[in-house]
């Protein structure tokens, strides 16, 4: 568990160290059905408000990150993971024709919890994408 926490931190540092230090506005979680990456029309809307927020502020950059659960094979949900981040780039580009230079996707499989959940049906917690918009701190050069 604690490595799987590590691996999310690592790559959020990362991401901080290029030169894109931020200040998070908003996350939302998108969770899908089982071996699925067809995202579920009740999330529209809030994919549809977190689009609006990144559109409307050149300031705003987008980070994607896919997520699995561990029932399976690896191989198969790091894919899985990888085809439910793109599904929903996919449909925020669509919609409002998203930035690459302002843009952060990974997926990461079963290897990091999407969240610390430790109750017998954790696992459907972890079949998501979370879609995070950041500012740019004005403080930060």
């Amino acid at each position: 568990m604690h490595l799987r926490i590590f691996s999310l931190l690592t790559i959020l540092l990362a991401w901080a160290h290029t030169g894109h230090a931020q200040q998070s506005t908003e996350t939302v979680p998108v969770f899908f059905k089982t071996n699925s990456s067809v995202i579920d029309p009740r999330y529209y809307p809030k994919l549809d408000a977190i689009g609006s927020i990144y559109a409307g502020d050149e300031s705003a950059f987008l980070k994607i990150f896919g997520f699995a659960d561990p029932v399976g094979r690896a191989t198969y949900n790091d894919s899985l993971s990888e085809r439910r981040a793109r599904a929903v780039l996919e449909y925020l580009n669509k919609r409002f024709d998203i930035d690459s230079s302002r843009l952060f996707v990974t997926w990461l499989g079963e290897e990091t919890d999407a969240y610390d959940l430790h109750f017998p049906e954790a696992h459907i917690q972890q079949r998501c994408v979370d879609v995070v918009v950041y500012f740019r701190n004005p403080l930060v050069r």
